[in-house]
């Protein structure tokens, strides 16, 4: 009689929570070229988690074999990124003024568990494999660009005024399990092999641009920009999500040969925004001899990738009973508020446009594969029944909204071109 159990886990978490700050705070700045104010996080958390477990032998009279692969990772990546001019006046004589806060946080989290259990006997065998993934990826950012209660450009107006906030973060996670359960017996066999994998990945924050209780004058545009893709580039905020299950079941037995496995993949992906542009509560003038453009635009994106497959084969002199099950579910989620506004505050063109845009464009793309296969024979009753079943729930759902309201006063002046939207 033979009995042999193996067991591997590995286990991990992974937290990053920063602070990231550049300010001009109760300050007077006096400059001949341009002012920059800039805060920036390209946090990373890569996570290769690998688990392997093996269990085989034989004996003639019984044999049990037991294996059980399991990985489990969570990783968290947080914090806030705060760039602003706060209670202060600048004045530059030849450049621009900037304000840009900056995220671009990634988190990698491959995950690989893989059982496999096998071993015959004169009399029975017992065969289990066993492989489980799962994994919990999370980013969470406050990104913030601002200019409040400040004063910039009154006595040298800068070429050009830049208050901009953008995130970039992603998560990138590949998840694989399986599980190879085999045998066979002179009497009876059982080989049992189960795969599954979990993943929750999860996108959130907010990111805020605005010029707050403050007088700007530019000699060119003003532009205030929240967003979280790359203007004229590839690169947005993302989740990628792919998960692999597979799970095999073999053998044969003189008598009786049962042979089941499942294979399971679910996935749930959220990315949750808010994300806002705005010129609020500033009564003594934003004034650009350009364009005034205040904008917010989301462009998340979701892609997943679910695949699950089973088989499950044998031959008995008597019985022969094999079962495959194979699943995959995906929910995806984009949601969130986009606010573009300028209110309670006097804005001014005299040589450009006035814009106020809201303007979303996320997409979700989600494949799932399930393929079950049941295959055997016997030399008095066969039965073999396969199952696959393939599900997915996408809801995409932002409030938008762009406004000029709270009073506000806003003029475009220019004859040829000016224009307010």
């Amino acid at each position: 009689f033979s009995i042999n159990i193996s067991i591997s886990a590995v286990i991990a978490f992974n937290d990053i929570d920063g602070v990231v700050e550049a300010s001009i705070a109760g300050s007077t700045v006096d400059a001949g070229g341009d002012v920059t104010v800039e805060a920036e996080d390209r946090a990373r958390i890569f996570a290769l988690l690998l688990s392997v477990s093996v269990s085989a032998g034989g004996a003639g009279g019984g044999s049990v074999n037991i294996s059980v692969a399991v990985t489990y990772g969570e990783n968290t990546l947080g914090g806030s990124v705060l760039a602003t001019i706060d209670d202060s006046t600048v004045n530059t004589t030849g450049g621009e003024v900037v304000v840009d806060a900056y995220a671009s946080n990634l988190v990698q989290a491959i995950g690989i568990a893989v059982g496999v259990s096998g071993g015959g006997a004169g009399g029975f065998s017992l065969n289990v494999a066993l492989a489980g993934v799962g994994a919990n990826n999370v980013t969470t950012n406050s990104v913030a660009a601002s200019i409040a209660g400040s004063t910039v450009g009154n006595v040298d107006e800068p070429t050009a005024v830049t208050v901009r906030a953008q995130d970039l973060s992603d998560i990138f996670a590949v998840l694989v399990s399986a599980a190879v359960a085999a045998g066979g017996a002179g009497g009876f066999s059982l080989n049992v092999a189960g795969a599954g994998i979990f993943a929750s990945n999860r996108i959130g924050g907010s990111l805020l641009a605005s010029i707050d209780d403050s007088t700007v004058h530019s000699s060119g545009a003003v532009s205030v920009l929240a967003s979280n893709y790359e203007d004229g580039g590839p690169d947005s905020m993302s989740i990628t999500a792919i998960g692999v299950a597979v799970s095999v079941a073999a053998g044969g037995a003189g008598a009786v040969s049962v042979n089941i496995a499942i294979a399971g993949v679910v996935a749930f992906n959220t990315i949750t925004n808010s994300i806002e542009a705005s010129i609020v509560d500033s009564p003594a003038t934003v004034t650009a001899a350009g364009d005034v453009l205040v904008a917010a635009e989301d462009r998340a994106n979701i892609f997943a990738t679910l695949i699950s497959i089973s088989i499950a084969a044998g031959g008995s002199g008597a019985l022969s009973v094999n079962v495959a099950v194979a699943a995959s579910y995906a929910e995806n989620t984009i949601g969130g508020s986009l606010l573009a506004t300028i209110d309670n505050s006097r804005v001014e063109s005299t040589g450009g446009s006035v814009t106020v845009d809201a303007y979303a464009k996320s997409s979700i793309l989600a494949i799932g594969v399930g393929v079950g296969v049941a295959a055997g024979g016997a030399g008095g009753a066969s039965i073999n029944v396969a199952l696959s079943v393939v599900a997915a729930t996408n809801i995409t759902g932002n409030t938008n909204e762009a406004s000029i309201k709270g009073g506000s006063d806003v003029d475009a002046n220019d004859a040829s071109s000016g224009a307010v939207t």
